[in-house]
């Protein structure tokens, strides 16, 4: 099922007002318990606010269409009325998503296009009017979402039809628009393949390149290299269906794009690639063979098998949403620990039927007309559409750092006037004057207002044996800035190599079988997280090179290595996770935040450490160590790479009993 947006719509009749009230008091109720922004820092993942608070306009039609027709810059400056601007604020967003047509003619045309004729049915942005949306929309305070997306209307009425979904595909697709084996290059025995191919690829990167361009000198801050076309975007083969991939291809794509943009890279994946993943061979692997900052996801997943003919409750609906997270998103976001899943897109129309088919295209731009079956003052659609959002939203904070965040689709830029006198009275996928924008409103507000916590330093990396055990303390690796208690859940990338669990800050990681994997522990205070991504190495126990559970920098070598503020917040992790297996509290630390890079070691410092891995040994019924320079004096001691040294192999025996 792959979207395709008209570019107009017949008008409609708006709802009538009455009940409304009630029902958007329960909704900002029901948004109360909401994840918020963390704070990046210089990590690829944590240069995503986390989670956004965004709003995607879609293409060049509707209103948009018509606001950048009527744009002249010869006399006026702003292209964007100041009105739609005051509403994405009163929303309190913070992320625009733009989207950008390429073109091809029909099934043999190996031509990717930038066309802007306006007898398109979706025409390319000119450069100009692109660069001029960024540039206001940066003006304004929005960090700015381009994406690349294939608009096949034509190409699917041409004498050789082909869809945007059906690109790529090894053998003549038996879906939509009917196509003759002859007629089909992608083929690998068609005798036009391997030229087709390989300019078909070259003008599409170079589309990319051209995008990226743009989208690196106003300060776009993600880009996308597509959108939906996931029989093209594909980096494996396998089975008997997929013989053919374009890793290569798409390869090449990256490095071009990246050599001339810097900002997050993504792909946005259709949700049929991910629901059936063993049919899209690899497709959850996509972003990690390609090196992708972000994995996108166009997110309309059916929440019920049939359509309801009645509306359904938010509760009802998050039970549809636990379903897609446990099965789909959890596994997607631990096999890419690292890179933050967005909904790129996300989308739900304002009709009863939409939970168990969100685009609902046969009624994307119907008359609005104005049903009301539970009697309570709401139309039932949009209703509905608003339970939906409701229902993620919730969804979403009980599954901190898995989503993090949506771009709410088809929002077209549009006066107020303009808005009402056209656009209010269809059925579509804006949240704009419908209950749903109360959800959205009350939501991003509360992710606006509170102060998430915040990544400290890093979480080293850790090596064991296979069947080895390790505990580490997290706590001293995140901050709440209001002080508010965190709670903190881990995800392996690969559990048949690493397994991981949390008991309270405690992160425990048990080596399976070796290998390599990462682990992705959030911490979250009910309403925002920051996450941290740790590499972990389990070797085979028969190995005698195993390396011990690794340290920062270790060894320390006197006269070489600096003594750091990160040495002391890993001895701290290690001795409280030490403690707390004897039974004792965390370490009242001094200074408890030491920000690597920025705090300043004192002595203080290292007289506390002792202190408290004495404690540990003597719960311990053993005798405490013996320790170089046993009095520290803030007169005579100088911190030297022995007392680090000393620490860490004192910790290491006792963690080792």
């Amino acid at each position: 099922m792959y979207l395709s947006i008209p570019a107009t719509h017949p008008a409609r009749l708006t709802a009538p007002a009455i009940g409304l009230a009630a029902f958007l008091a329960s909704a900002a109720a029901a948004t109360a318990q909401l994840p918020s922004e963390a704070s990046g820092g210089a990590d690829r993942p944590a240069l995503l606010d986390r989670p956004m608070r965004a709003i995607h306009v879609s293409g060049n039609w509707g209103t948009n269409r018509e606001v950048v027709d009527a744009w002249n810059p010869e006399r006026s400056e702003r292209l964007i009325p100041l009105d739609y601007v005051t509403w994405l604020q009163k929303l309190r967003a913070n992320w625009v998503g733009i989207s950008v047509a390429l073109h091809y003619d029909d099934s043999m045309d190996s031509t990717v296009e930038r066309v802007y004729s306006l007898e398109r049915q979706i025409p390319t942005l000119s450069d100009q009017a692109l660069r001029q949306l960024i540039r206001e929309f940066r003006e304004h305070g929005f960090h700015v979402y381009l994406t690349l997306a294939f608009e096949s209307h034509e190409a699917e009425r041409a004498e050789r039809p082909v869809n945007r979904g059906q690109l790529g595909r090894p053998t003549v697709p038996d879906y939509g628009p009917a196509i003759l084996p002859e007629h089909w290059p992608w083929l690998p025995s068609h005798p036009d393949h391997i030229r087709f191919v390989r300019e078909f690829w070259r003008t599409y990167t170079n589309q990319a390149v051209h995008y990226a361009k743009i989208a690196q000198e106003e300060g776009a801050r993600m880009y996308s290299l597509g959108t939906e076309t996931d029989s093209l975007v594909r980096t494996r083969s396998g089975q008997d269906y997929w013989v053919s991939d374009f890793h290569d291809e798409l390869r090449t794509m990256v490095d071009n794009v990246r050599a001339v943009y810097d900002g997050l890279l993504t792909y946005d994946m259709h949700p049929v690639a991910i629901l059936y993943r063993d049919f899209f061979v690899g497709s959850q692997h996509l972003w990690e063979d390609l090196d992708l900052d972000v994995v996108g996801l166009s997110a309309g997943f059916a929440l019920t098998e049939t359509p309801p003919e009645a509306v359904m409750s938010v509760d009802s609906l998050e039970r549809g949403f636990d379903q897609v997270f446990s099965e789909h998103l959890l596994p997607l976001a631990a096999g890419n620990a690292g890179r933050p899943i967005v909904f790129t897109e996300y989308y739900a129309m304002d009709t009863v039927e939409t939970p168990a088919d969100p685009s609902n295209g046969d009624r994307h731009g119907e008359m609005f007309v104005f049903s009301d079956s539970n009697g309570n003052g709401v139309d039932d659609g949009r209703e509905t559409q608003a339970n939906v959002f409701q229902a993620f939203f919730r969804t979403m904070s009980r599954y901190p750092g898995v989503v993090n965040g949506a771009f709410f689709w088809d929002n077209w830029i549009a006066s107020d006037e303009h808005w009402q006198i056209y656009w209010a009275r269809t059925r579509m996928f804006s949240i704009r004057d419908k209950p749903a924008e109360e959800v959205v409103r009350s939501a991003y507000a509360r992710l606006a207002g509170n102060g998430s916590p915040a990544a400290v330093g890093e979480i080293p990396p850790a090596s064991l044996r296979a069947g080895q055990v390790l505990l580490i303390n997290v706590a001293p690796y995140f901050l709440d800035p209001e002080g508010d208690p965190l709670t903190y859940t881990a995800r392996s990338s690969d559990p048949s190599i690493v397994r991981v669990g949390m008991t309270g800050s405690v992160l425990r990681i048990t080596a399976a079988t070796a290998g390599d994997a990462a682990t992705d522990v959030t911490a979250s205070d009910g309403r925002g997280w920051a996450t941290q991504t740790v590499q972990i190495s389990s070797c085979a126990p028969e190995r005698r090179d195993c390396p011990p559970a690794s340290f920062s920098d270790h060894p320390i070598r006197p006269g070489f290595t600096p003594v750091k503020a990160v040495h002391f917040v890993e001895l701290r992790s290690r001795i409280d996770t030490l403690r707390i297996r004897e039974g004792l509290q965390a370490f009242p630390w001094t200074d408890p935040t030491l920000t690597p890079g920025v705090a300043a070691i004192r002595r203080i410092h290292l007289r506390e450490l002792r202190t408290a891995l004495d404690e540990v040994y003597v719960a311990a019924g053993l005798a405490p160590p013996a320790y170089t320079d046993p009095a520290v004096t803030a007169e005579d001691t100088v911190i030297q790479a022995a007392h680090l040294m000393e620490l860490r192999a004192f910790v290491l025996a006792l963690a080792a009993l």
